[in-house]
């Protein structure tokens, strides 16, 4: 510590402690175990972890603040940005979207990313670092949300609006949200155990329009994440309508048992989907959109529900033009809810020219499929922008990284 080169462990125990670690074994750890100084070693797996220094007034008033040593982050959808960088710190600063960087002190290696859900052991000269004061959102869903990345996405749109967000997401496909508790899932479990701002939830594309359904996995589902998501705001992603709703009176695809363990959707519907008398109130764009809004909507007037809704199908209404539900279908809708419905729904549609020509939904083999195109899943982001921040997101810019 008064600056002499000592060579051998008993030379700094007279010249006031060791300062620094030799190039063999770089880190200094917790344990003051050599010596009767702190030890050396490649990892300090087995002696207390790396030794981290009190901040300096500098490093409090900087953007980002130690995470780890010897692990660098293995974000899913790859890195914002990789490559030989002396101040890595700056770059990751000047990125928008950027939260996490890594720095290999050996070589001036450089990664960046935006979240860091999987770090793993790399170089003991990997230094880590994540920056402070971001709002980090957890996606819980399936398809609609991973296909064009609305977690991306709503990032790529906060950054361009000045704020930074860190995202993760769990998706099961062709799954629901009662499955994806953390009792019965892993990669929820895991990721669960992270303190997040928001929480968005998204269950099966049909699930919250049935009673039954809504009964025994949405409410449940619900209730479940809400005793689990600590500080965070639960929001449930309300899903968009399929182009023409469900056109046949019961869902064809086949549903995994450990996804369905009380019955799927065929066994849930009442009266049966393939009985006299059954009506299918999810047949036609309109109507599907009102039978899912209700079915969101609903799950706030649970005691222990959600905080907040996201109208994204409500938005893709309005875009769309569509100003009203036929009255059989609204009726049929509104016999399975206690409470009355909202005459507001569904919103003005929006007067802007040109958008009810949006291209919403993808095409597969010629045909609109259930899953929302780039623009649509912006659109997406957009409006639960403005549900998680309160604000209107005009003026955000669709990407501003490269993906």
């Amino acid at each position: 510590a008064d600056g002499t080169l000592c060579f051998g462990w008993e030379c700094c125990s007279s010249h006031g402690g060791r300062s620094k670690c030799p190039p063999d074994l770089p880190v200094m750890c917790r344990d003051k175990a050599c010596h009767g100084d702190h030890c050396c070693d490649a990892t300090c797996s087995q002696l207390g972890g790396p030794l981290v220094c009190q901040p300096s007034a500098e490093e409090e008033q900087s953007l980002f603040a130690f995470d780890s040593l010897g692990l660098a982050c293995r974000p899913s959808g790859g890195y914002l940005w990789a490559g030989y960088e002396s101040n890595c710190q700056e770059k990751c600063a000047q990125l928008p979207g950027c939260t996490y960087f890594t720095r290999y002190t050996d070589n001036d290696w450089c990664q960046l990313s935006n979240s860091c859900p999987n770090a793993t052991t790399t170089s003991p000269s990997a230094w880590t670092y994540r920056r402070k004061n971001i709002t980090r959102v957890l996606f819980v869903g399936n398809s609609l949300t991973h296909v064009n990345d609305l977690p991306f996405q709503l990032a790529a749109v906060a950054a361009s609006r000045g704020r930074t967000l860190e995202v993760a997401m769990s998706v099961l496909d062709a799954c629901n949200l009662y499955s994806q508790r953390m009792a019965s899932d892993a990669r929820t479990a895991e990721l669960l155990r992270s303190d997040w701002d928001f929480i968005v939830l998204q269950d099966h594309s049909l699930l919250p329009a049935f009673k039954d359904a809504r009964e025994k996995y949405f409410y449940p589902a619900i209730a479940d994440f809400a005793q689990k998501k600590k500080k965070a705001k639960l929001v449930l992603y309300l899903t968009m309508p399929y182009h023409a709703g469900q056109q046949q009176p019961c869902p064809t695809k086949p549903y995994s048992p450990t996804c369905w363990p009380f019955g799927d959707l065929r066994d849930l519907i009442h009266p049966r989907c393939n009985a006299d008398g059954y009506v299918n109130v999810v047949g036609s764009f309109p109507c599907m959109g009102y039978a899912v809004a209700r079915g969101y909507l609903s799950a706030l007037l649970q005691s222990e529900g959600a905080d907040m809704v996201a109208p994204l199908g409500l938005a893709w209404l309005s875009v769309k033009g569509v100003s009203e539900v036929p009255a059989w279908c609204r009726d049929e809708i509104d016999r399975g809810y206690a409470e009355p419905s909202d005459d507001e729904l569904p919103w003005k549609p929006t007067a802007e020219a040109g958008l009810s020509e949006l291209q919403l939904h993808l095409r597969t083999g010629g045909y609109p499929d259930i899953h929302p195109t780039k623009v649509a899943q912006y659109l997406n982001a957009l409006t639960l922008y403005a549900t998680v921040f309160g604000e209107s997101p005009e003026g955000a810019t669709h990407q501003v990284w490269c993906h």
